[in-house]
């Protein structure tokens, strides 16, 4: 039987833990502990997964961490009312600086039905006309978890409490139909936080975009890229949308602080 001893280094020493396996038993006294760094992420690639392996028991979770917004292969339909979609969020992220709040804004809402996938396997329709916006509302209320994305998905679950959405509701039949965000598309100012992405995945939000990264601290570009890991059971489209026209003032006025995820 072979026995191995983990400690943390911030923990215990070195001199404690090799006088605490002698105590354990003399015949291990010669053992000398030696400090190793551990993979804190899964591997995302063939490569890393034989680096990380070595060290400790890692999963293989590949992902891929954004598409950028193109109208390439979209219809003039699509690129007007995604356009629509992150000029509401635009306009309203500047109205929540306004007042004195972190300047970004959600917008949640079913896509027109003409925009409807029909001919992708298993699509859930999403509930019609349902829609919510929501900003963060950290500063004036306070409160640590008051993110936009976390208010819109609040809003949304008391729209579907309320006639017509709750009627609509009660007649879900096909799994999967009655989480709170199935098959809607959700606009956003800035690429959200590991939490609230979490929150989105829960949802089972159906698409994403966003005009603003968030770096390391974002769940779709940082390093967990949560909307497509394999070992999640949902995966969700995320879209960067690269034709923002705005004045450098009004990017100064739509940054977020550093050190703040949203």
């Amino acid at each position: 039987m072979s026995r191995v001893a983990l400690c943390s280094v911030s923990e215990v020493d070195h001199q404690t833990l090799s006088q605490s396996i002698s105590e354990f038993s003399p015949v291990l006294a010669s053992l000398d502990p030696y400090i190793v760094s551990i993979p804190k992420t899964p591997a995302h690639d063939q490569a890393q997964l034989i680096t990380k392996h070595a060290i400790w028991p890692v999963t293989l979770a590949p992902f891929q961490r954004k598409q950028d917004a193109s109208p390439r292969f979209w219809s003039l339909a699509r690129r007007k009312w995604v356009e629509a979609g992150i000029k509401r969020v635009i306009e309203l992220g500047l109205e929540a600086q306004s007042k004195g709040e972190l300047p970004t804004a959600v917008y949640c809402t079913s896509p027109p039905v003409p925009l409807w996938p029909r001919e992708e396997e298993g699509f859930v329709p999403p509930t019609p006309g349902l829609r919510a916006s929501s900003c963060d509302t950290r500063n004036s209320e306070n409160h640590p978890l008051r993110h936009a994305i976390l208010n819109c998905i609040a809003s949304v679950a008391r729209l579907r409490t309320v006639p017509p959405f709750s009627e609509i509701q009660k007649q879900a039949t096909r799994n999967g139909a009655d989480y709170l965000l199935t098959s809607l598309s959700l606009f956003t100012l800035h690429e959200p936080c590991t939490m609230c992405t979490m929150a989105l995945l829960h949802s089972r939000v159906r698409e994403v975009f966003y005009v603003f990264p968030s770096g390391q601290s974002g769940g779709f570009e940082g390093e967990l890229g949560v909307h497509s890991r394999k070992d999640l059971n949902h995966r969700f489209e995320v879209w960067k949308w690269k034709d923002v026209d705005l004045t450098e003032e009004q990017k100064g006025l739509l940054s977020i602080p550093s050190g703040v995820e949203v």
